[in-house]
């Protein structure tokens, strides 16, 4: 959650900004577990949840036809924001489903995976387990946060000739996988 700078404390005066990319998909995560939400990403009637998850529904609103989830700070979890989690996860899994069906490796057989960016560095794998972005056959303890590899690798690249020339011939080894042109990229999506 994005707290605003004049802000000391969360609290109900507390004033948001906004939530991140990765504070949304562990809030998904959570109201999932609790059954509040439902892994079509719509709520859920909470009358058969638990005292919890009923007590939580109590947030449940709707603002112009549109079901929200309200927050501390002022902030709502909207269902079309759940609608764009979806979305993405369906990209990311299909991503990660043609990465493995091009090197030929099942889950299991990944030594290392590497999560880079703000993803990479501030998501909690259990998180991408328990959404399905990652394979659950994918071992926990091989997810590795990596943060920002893109400015590290430039670092690199500029503090020696000779990493820049290494990475000059790994790249002739590479092989680029358009997703968008993969016969069978909609379909995963789909799934």
């Amino acid at each position: 959650v994005s707290v605003d700078s004049s802000a000391q404390k969360m609290g109900p005066e507390t004033s948001c900004v906004g939530i991140s990319g990765t504070g949304y998909l562990s809030l998904t995560h959570i109201l999932l577990k609790l059954g509040l939400i439902n892994e079509n990403g719509n709520f859920t009637d909470p009358v058969a949840q638990s005292p919890l998850t009923q007590k939580l529904a109590l947030g449940l609103q709707l603002d112009k036809g549109q079901a929200k989830f309200e927050l501390p700070g002022g902030l709502s979890l909207y269902a079309r924001d759940l609608e764009e989690i979806l979305k993405v996860k369906a990209a990311f899994s299909a991503a990660v489903h043609s990465l493995l069906k091009a090197a030929r490796l099942a889950p299991v057989a990944l030594q290392k995976c590497y999560l880079a960016g703000a993803l990479g560095s501030y998501i909690n794998g259990d998180d991408l387990f328990g959404l399905g972005f990652l394979p659950a056959q994918l071992k926990a303890d091989k997810v590795v946060a990596a943060g920002n590899l893109s400015l590290a690798g430039a670092k690199l690249m500029l503090t020696s000739p000779l990493n820049a020339t290494a990475a000059a011939a790994w790249a002739k080894s590479v092989e680029v996988l358009n997703l968008t042109e993969d016969k069978d990229f909609m379909a995963l999506y789909l799934e």
